[in-house]
C-alpha cells in the first residue's frame, strides 16, 4: 500500500493509467498514481472527506459480492451532498461481457443499488439519481449523496 496525497477531496477509484486531472488516483495496480491499494479492503481515507468521486471502467471488474462492501466504503468517505460519477460498459452491449467484467452496468442496476441503500436504516445516507445517460457502450451516471 502507498498513500501520497495533500488532498482527498476530489478521488478517482481504480484510475489505472488514465487518472483525471486534479483528481487524487487510487488503484491497485502501480501506475505512479497517489494511492496504491486494493479497495476491496477499504479505501485509506477518513470518514466524510471526499466531496467528489470519478470512477471510470473500474466497477465492472468487480464481483458481485464485492459490491456492498466497496460501496459501504464509497458512502464512508463521501461528505454530505458530494457526487458519485460513474462511467462503465452498459449491460446490452458486447464490452460488458469481456471475460475480465465481472459485473453488468444499467440503469436497473443502479436504481436498484439505490434502492437497496435508501431502504437499509444502519446506513446513515441517501442516494439520488441526478443523470443517468448511455453514450456508445458506456453508462454514465451521476449520483448524489445525501447524510
Amino acid at each position: 500500500m502507498r498513500i501520497n496525497y495533500s488532498s482527498c477531496e476530489k478521488i478517482d477509484l481504480g484510475c489505472g493509467k488514465n487518472k483525471r486531472e486534479g483528481f487524487t488516483g487510487i488503484d491497485i495496480l502501480d501506475q505512479g498514481q497517489e494511492i496504491l491499494c486494493d479497495v476491496r479492503n477499504g479505501i485509506p481515507l477518513p470518514d466524510n472527506s471526499v466531496s467528489e468521486l470519478y470512477s471510470s471502467h473500474f466497477v465492472e471488474h468487480l464481483i458481485p459480492s464485492e459490491l456492498p462492501a466497496v460501496f459501504l466504503e464509497i458512502l464512508r468517505v463521501c461528505k454530505d451532498n458530494s457526487t458519485v460519477t460513474i462511467h462503465c460498459p452498459e449491460a446490452s452491449t458486447d464490452e460488458a461481457y469481456f471475460n475480465c467484467h465481472f459485473s453488468l452496468w444499467n440503469e436497473k442496476k443502479i436504481n436498484g443499488m439505490c434502492m437497496g441503500i435508501n431502504g437499509n436504516t444502519e446506513i446513515k445516507a441517501t442516494v439520488t439519481i441526478e443523470k443517468f445517460e448511455v453514450v456508445g457502450i458506456e453508462m454514465r451516471c451521476i449520483l448524489r449523496i445525501k447524510k
